[in-house]
């Protein structure tokens, strides 16, 4: 059985987890790029300082999320 805390805290992962989804959808929005090749560009395809800078700002978002989880 779960506790109350654990219970808490998978949510919580849960939460930061779905934030990963729509990465790359977040990232073309701003950048005015398609999805395919915000990508490409992650995956290290192709080059673009737009889109790298963008990928890194949602990144580091992210990562603020996970070390507030603790």
């Amino acid at each position: 059985m779960m506790t109350t805390a654990n219970g808490k805290r998978l949510g919580a992962l849960l939460q930061w987890h779905q934030g990963h989804l729509g990465l790359y959808a977040r990232v073309a929005t701003k950048t005015g790029m398609t999805t395919g090749y915000v990508s490409l560009v992650a995956r290290g395809f192709r080059q673009n300082e737009k889109i790298a800078v963008a990928l890194s700002k949602e990144l580091e978002r992210l990562l603020a999320t996970a070390l507030f989880l603790g």
